[in-house]
């Protein structure tokens, strides 16, 4: 019988600084692995500007999370329920090895640093 390991990763981000755009890597997720769900928690709220995140890899920055979809200039939680990656039934399978990575938008306007907690549920695939 197959085993099922479901597992949810959960990491705090917040910006270098808070005028530049970034991509920083979250979590480093194996090959045979499937992110089934997303989420963030907006901790501390980007007060003024525009600025945006998204939640995804290197073949797709928005994968996991819409850039838009957290609105972080309001504290809050935030699912990727219509992000790409997660829309089908099933999640999004990893057959390589890869970063799940957090872009940040800056438009240069920041007064405050948003602070982030990014959670992901994922699950090993038995061969």
């Amino acid at each position: 019988m197959a085993r099922v390991i479901t597992q949810k990763w959960v990491r705090e981000w917040k910006p270098l600084d808070k005028t530049v755009t970034e991509t920083t890597p979250l979590f480093a997720i194996p090959a045979g692995w499937r992110a089934l769900s997303s989420s963030v928690r907006i901790l501390i709220a980007s007060v003024t500007g525009t600025q945006t995140l998204s939640l995804g890899d290197s073949g797709d920055v928005d994968r996991l999370m819409k850039t838009g979809d957290p609105t972080i200039t309001t504290l809050g939680l935030y699912d990727g329920v219509t992000a790409a990656g997660l829309l089908v039934s099933g999640g999004y399978l990893y057959t390589t090895a890869t970063t799940i990575d957090v872009v940040y938008t800056a438009d240069g306007t920041a007064t405050v640093s948003v602070v982030a907690r990014f959670t992901i549920t994922v699950r090993r695939e038995e061969p």
